[in-house]
């Protein structure tokens, strides 16, 4: 998928160069003119890195944003936001209210959050509504069942893997948008 002229827009809107956003991010300027010429293909980490420096939501930089001024989403419109080998993350607004995301992962048997520990800005906080799933966080592992939650500073690397022999479901909020 092609981002780097969106990349380039949302910069430019904002009056930065390379260098303003390379020294916020900490992602090398070479990357970012990389990034934005469509001659890299960014690690979500690194597309993460370049959103919170840009502020704004990574979904920014994919596709048609225009999203319904309606604030109920029907359960056959979520929008899916990311995708990993046996999991997916789906939006449960329209459109970003205020300074959270609101997300419904689903993860399949062997799923996990990303594929491998993580950081970002801000805190995130997760229900799980349905499974079984552990919550690794700065190396430390917590088991969750249904009914369970947890909170935490996502600037410490953390990661979800589903535990269970089926799917498991949860609810998360990330404040600020991390996609």
């Amino acid at each position: 998928m092609k981002i780097g002229n969106t990349v380039r827009e949302i910069r430019k809107q904002k009056k930065l160069t390379i260098k303003d956003v390379a020294a916020t991010s900490g992602i090398a300027p070479s990357l970012i003119s990389q990034i934005e010429n469509d001659k890299a293909n960014p690690s979500l980490s690194t597309l993460i890195a370049v959103a919170t420096a840009l502020e704004v939501p990574i979904m920014s930089f994919f596709g048609d944003n225009s999203k319904s001024n309606e604030p109920v989403v029907r359960a056959a419109e979520r929008t899916l936001i990311k995708e990993r080998p046996n999991s997916e993350f789906y939006s449960l607004t329209n459109d970003i209210i205020g300074n959270f995301e609101f997300l419904y992962c689903v993860y399949q048997k062997g799923g996990q959050s990303n594929t491998e520990v993580y950081t970002h800005k801000g805190a995130e906080a997760l229900f799980l509504i349905k499974g079984k799933l552990e919550i690794e966080i700065d190396s430390r592992k917590y088991i969750l069942n249904e009914g369970d939650s947890i909170a935490f500073d996502s600037e410490n690397p953390h990661l979800a893997r589903n535990l269970s022999d089926g799917e498991s479901i949860a609810i998360t909020v990330n404040t600020p948008p991390t996609y």
